[in-house]
């Protein structure tokens, strides 16, 4: 379950008193009964804006056509963030109770921040400063999660810094979302007691954007959704007409070779080598097709590789199956129309043309 709480700046001027309700708030989260962990944290993602904060990297130095200085999303969070929204951690470790006012600065990144500006490389130990100027402190790199989506679950994740609450880059962060995790059961049972323990901090506090977790995510997925129940039908149809076309054509200029299969059979041809002739030539009119059919189409994949998500635009299951489909419809039109002329005898069939 996630909300969104935010407090109002005439009540909480200072950085200093945004902090103190955050402090009391998360311990008493965590201690509510049926609640297995509980975070704070800015950014709600899988839909959410992107910061693009120029960020001092130590060591950086510009490439051509290389990264830039700047991070994507920004997001600042409780220790407990991770394990409540299940992000696991590939390098190193997650906040703690270390990562306090007074304690070292700390930082983590996300698998797209370590392939891009340290590739083969490690990110343990490394130094970043945010966006604060060039006095303030740099933060060292103590983790390294798997990336997740920010942009869209339809979009490349981005490059993420996480920084604690608690620490001078997150401080005076406003609003803030909280989010917990239930031990069992439904977690909308919970939901009056969270908003209880916000209550007893300041009864004037608004709560927003109350949504389970399941409900944020199917939420994104709407237009990506559509989007592909879209191309979805249009392909289906696209396949349907070119179906109906290619056995349509191919049947007709079969059978108007009725006469020509009729005159073999009388000069001593047999059945079997009619419809051979008749399926060789219709291979060989498939496999030209086919060949055109998909130049044109890795031709014209970079105008659908936007409205793809999950797979790419030159799916080799995709390409494989649409051809294999073609070219059974394309070959079934040459036998069906070739097996019956066979079928006729050969001299009512010149009598009757």
């Amino acid at each position: 379950e996630t909300m969104q709480v935010t407090l109002p700046g005439a009540t909480y001027p200072k950085n200093e008193m945004i902090d103190g309700v955050w402090k009391r708030l998360e311990p008493q989260l965590a201690s509510l009964p049926g609640v297995k962990t509980a975070a704070l944290f800015s950014g709600l993602p899988p839909v959410r804006p992107p910061n693009m904060n120029d960020t001092d990297i130590e060591g950086f130095v510009r490439r051509e056509n290389g990264p830039i200085q700047n991070i994507d999303y920004y997001q600042i969070v409780s220790k407990d963030y991770f394990s409540t929204m299940g992000i696991r951690v590939m390098e190193g470790r997650v906040f703690d109770d270390r990562d306090i006012e007074n304690g070292p600065t700390t930082v983590i990144v996300n698998q797209t921040m370590a392939r891009t500006f340290w590739p083969n490389e490690e990110a343990i130990g490394r130094h970043i400063r945010p966006s604060n100027g060039p006095n303030s402190p740099w933060c060292t790199v103590i983790g390294v999660v798997e990336d997740v989506k920010n942009a869209g679950i339809d979009r490349p994740a981005g490059t993420e810094i996480y920084l604690p609450y608690r620490q001078v880059y997150g401080a005076g962060q406003n609003p803030m979302y909280v989010a917990f995790k239930t031990q069992s059961g439904d977690p909308e049972r919970l939901v009056s007691s969270v908003r209880q323990q916000i209550r007893n901090i300041d009864p004037q506090l608004p709560i927003s954007q109350i949504k389970l977790m399941d409900d944020v995510i199917s939420e994104a997925q709407s237009r990506p959704r559509f989007l592909t129940l879209l191309l979805s039908i249009f392909s289906g149809v696209a396949l349907a007409i070119a179906t109906i076309g290619i056995y349509g054509v191919i049947s007709f200029a079969v059978a108007r070779r009725t006469k020509e299969f009729g005159l073999r059979m009388v000069l001593g041809a047999q059945r079997g080598d009619v419809l051979g002739l008749v399926m060789k030539q219709g291979l060989w009119l498939t496999l030209v097709g086919v060949g055109a059919g998909l130049l044109a189409a890795f031709g014209l994949t970079r105008l659908m590789a936007s409205l793809l998500f999950g797979v790419t635009a030159t799916d080799p299951l995709t390409f494989a199956s649409v051809t294999a489909i073609l070219a059974a419809v394309a070959l079934f039109a040459c036998y069906i129309p070739a097996r019956r002329a066979t079928r006729v005898d050969p001299i009512q069939m010149m009598r009757y043309e």
